[in-house]
């Protein structure tokens, strides 16, 4: 019986949560896959992305705070969430990185 408890408590409490975060990013990844294939973008078009990534953040922190997902793992998403951005930033020309300093 204590085995069946902690099952039911793991489906019903814990799956949902890591579901929710994977739900989270799923608008934010085809966005920005749109976004990328798309030749004529404007630098405008990535403001309503950033709002759905901090959405998603949201949703990670969150599952983080509860448990749900590892602070690693958490951290992770969040990082491929935003170098994501970043290399559609850098395809389009939008950004360009700073030129690494030699340390001679």
């Amino acid at each position: 019986m204590k085995k069946d408890s902690r099952n039911v408590e793991f489906w019903t409490f814990i799956c949902p949560r890591v579901l929710s975060v994977v739900l989270a990013r799923e608008p934010v990844l085809e966005a920005l896959d749109v976004l990328r294939k798309k030749p004529d973008a404007a630098a405008e078009e990535i403001f309503p992305i950033e709002k759905l990534i901090a959405e998603a953040y949201s949703v990670i922190d969150k599952a983080v705070k509860v448990g749900s997902l590892h602070r690693n793992t958490g951290a992770r998403r969040k990082s491929r969430l935003a170098r994501r951005k970043k290399a559609i930033e850098i395809h389009h020309g939008w950004y360009a990185p700073a030129p690494a300093e030699n340390a001679a």
